[in-house]
C-alpha cells in the first residue's frame, strides 16, 4: 500500500509524515501543486496539475500504480482507541503501524474502500474493531482497480466529495470499511493553506444541493453553525445503510464481484 499526502500552501506542515514509522515513510509521496515542487524538503514529491482537493484526488487514482493505496490529509493526526483509560490518545510510529498494517490486509480481503473512523465519533463506536457503511473523512484507502472498474469519480462535486464517493460507492452495493480503533482528527482549526484558500459558503451550498439531487432518497440538506471560515453553512444528513440496503434490496441486485488482488 502506498500513501498519498495531498498539500497545498503548507510547505513543511504535513503533520502525517511526524507519526509514520519509516516502514511507512518509504512508501510515502507528497501531492503538490507546481509552484511548491522545489519548496518541499522530502524525498518523495509529485507534481500535480490539477486545481482543488476533489481533482487532486482523481488525479491521484488515475495515475495510481500500486494496487492498494491510502490517502491522508496534510493536517492529520492519528489516534488510537486506548481501552483501559477509555480514551484517545495520539498513536505513532510502530502503534501506527498496526492500524496501517489492518487497513493494508482489508484492501487484499477485497474491500474496495477503508480507513480511519473520524476522532468525533470514536467513543460510540469501540464495541467491535470496525463498522460499515459510515462516512470516511480526510484518510482513504482504496482497492485502485475496482474503484476505476466502478466508475467512481472524486471530481464530480468541488467538496464534500468524501460523501459523494462514498455515497457512489454504497450504491453499487459495496460497503465501505471503518476502523474504530484508530482515528483521525485535524490538528489545527482553520489552518492556513489547504481548501480554506478557496472554500467558501457557496461552494458549499452548491455541493450539498448537487448531494440531494444525485441521491434524494438518501440526503437532506440542514443548517450548521461551524468554526470556520464559512460561518453558517447548509450541510447534508445522510442515511448510509440506507444507501446500501437500497441496492442491495433491489431485485436485480447481484453480489458483486472483485477484481483478483495482485
Amino acid at each position: 500500500m502506498r500513501i498519498y499526502i495531498p498539500t497545498m500552501g503548507r510547505v513543511g506542515k504535513q503533520a502525517p509524515l511526524g507519526q509514520l514509522s519509516s516502514h511507512w515513510l518509504e512508501r510515502t509521496w507528497l501531492v503538490v501543486p507546481p509552484e511548491e515542487r522545489d519548496a518541499h524538503r522530502y524525498d518523495r514529491v509529485l507534481v500535480c496539475p490539477e486545481r482543488g482537493i476533489a481533482r487532486t484526488r482523481q488525479w491521484i487514482i488515475d495515475h495510481a500504480e500500486d494496487p492498494y493505496i491510502y490517502m491522508v490529509d496534510d493536517d492529520v493526526r492519528f489516534n488510537r482507541w486506548d481501552a483501559e483509560r477509555r480514551s484517545l490518545r495520539t498513536c505513532k510510529g510502530a502503534q501506527l503501524d498496526v492500524g496501517l498494517g489492518q487497513l493494508e490486509r482489508w484492501l487484499f480481503d477485497g474491500v474496495v474502500m477503508v480507513g480511519f473512523g473520524m476522532r468525533l465519533h470514536a467513543d460510540v463506536h469501540v464495541g467491535s474493531s470496525f463498522r460499515e457503511c459510515g462516512r470516511l473523512c480526510d484518510n482513504y484507502g482504496f482497492r485502485v482497480q475496482d474503484f476505476r472498474r466502478l466508475g467512481i469519480r472524486f471530481d464530480r462535486v468541488e467538496v464534500l466529495e468524501d460523501i459523494d464517493v462514498t455515497l457512489q460507492l454504497l450504491t453499487r452495493g459495496f460497503p465501505n470499511r471503518i476502523s474504530n480503533w484508530f482515528s483521525v482528527g485535524s490538528g489545527e482549526r482553520s489552518a492556513r493553506g489547504g481548501c480554506s484558500t478557496y472554500r467558501d459558503a457557496a461552494m458549499q451550498a452548491r455541493a450539498a444541493q448537487f448531494l440531494v439531487e444525485q441521491f434524494p432518497a438518501f440526503v437532506k440538506l440542514t443548517p450548521r453553525d461551524t468554526w470556520d471560515q464559512m460561518g453558517n453553512r447548509i450541510d447534508v444528513v445522510v442515511g448510509w445503510r440506507k444507501a446500501y440496503g437500497a441496492r442491495k434490496g433491489h431485485p436485480g441486485f447481484c453480489q458483486p464481484t472483485l477484481l483478483p488482488g495482485p
